[in-house]
């Protein structure tokens, strides 16, 4: 009977352990951050943004409120920084809008590279009633004394969430990765090229001068810019993070590229396809946004002008 009494509490044993592994929260996937290549012309930024659009776009993902049997919507939306923009590495600003969240409270943590909790604090909304809609805002310093990956050009992940007052389960959240910018002093030359760009296919060697060469290709074929809207961070300097909606040809086989130069406040953008000469990229246009990180402005009256198009 005792052996028994043994063998039954070692399955209770068994079976509470299996339930907290299964109830667990867990941890938000950390992303790929652009690569970033110090040249002797200035920084080049290898990023998925550049990519053209494709004939067949994947769906994009719908993320529901949840809603609990009393009939509320929990929602959670990160509004700044931008996904895959960049933030200072000494501090930045993040900011977001919530709803039905309890208390109005909720949690911002950073993790590093390796999926490592590296920032976590909890606030409150303001809202004009408790569980309503809200906005909030919260400044991170980080310490980069906790990990060695909290550096220039690493990716960190933000994640804001809610817990549920009756099991403490999330019942709202969103995340976001972003860069810790190597742009923390002014760069004058910044060229932003696609991960699957053919001048990633070049050694390390030859990279930085294949790429100065191809800057100024004679054949470039600048895109149709509609829009340029852009966000800078609260850090001192600010990073400016710009989104420029352009028409795209689809399925264009040669490579989309820009090239940031700045003359004091004045931030000049050439989107272009690099053409081979007597090449052209014609068929269907697409409006697409491409996200571009700026990295500091230290300039308070800076403008952007993308394609000649002016930043709203």
């Amino acid at each position: 009977m005792k052996s028994k009494s043994i063998i039954i509490l070692a399955l209770v044993l068994a079976s509470l352990m299996l339930a907290g592994v299964s109830t667990a929260q867990d941890q938000p996937e950390v992303v790929e951050p652009p690569n970033y290549v110090g040249c002797d012309w200035g920084l080049l930024v290898i990023s998925p943004s550049l990519r053209p659009p494709q004939t067949v776009a994947a769906t994009p993902e719908v993320t529901e409120a949840a809603t609990d049997e009393s009939g509320v919507d929990h929602a959670m939306t990160i509004t700044s920084p931008a996904p895959r923009s960049s933030v200072a590495v000494s501090s930045f600003t993040v900011t977001g809008t919530g709803n039905g969240l309890f208390e109005n409270g909720l949690v911002v943590e950073v993790l590093d590279a390796e999926g490592t909790v590296v920032f976590q604090q909890p606030l409150t909304m303001h809202t004009e009633t408790v569980g309503g809609a809200g906005e909030w805002s919260l400044d991170i310093n980080l310490d980069a004394g906790k990990s060695e990956l909290i550096q220039a050009g690493k990716g960190i992940n933000i994640h804001a969430y809610s817990n549920s007052a009756a099991d403490g389960s999330i019942i709202a959240e969103d995340q976001v990765t972003a860069v810790l910018s190597p742009q923390s002093a002014e760069q004058s030359v910044v060229f932003f090229i696609a991960d699957n760009d053919t001048l990633t296919q070049n050694s390390d060697a030859d990279l930085c001068a294949n790429a100065g060469k191809q800057m100024n290709y004679p054949s470039n074929v600048k895109v149709d810019v509609i829009s340029v809207s852009g966000i800078a961070t609260a850090s001192l300097p600010p990073q400016v993070n710009v989104t420029v909606k352009a028409s795209l040809p689809v399925d264009c086989p040669f490579p989309l590229r820009a090239l940031k130069t700045q003359d004091g406040g004045a931030i000049t953008i050439d989107m272009f396809f690099f053409l081979p000469a007597g090449m052209t990229c014609d068929g269907e246009k697409v409006e697409t946004d491409v996200s571009l990180p700026l990295g500091a402005v230290t300039d308070p009256d800076y403008t952007v002008t993308a394609n000649g198009v002016a930043m709203q």
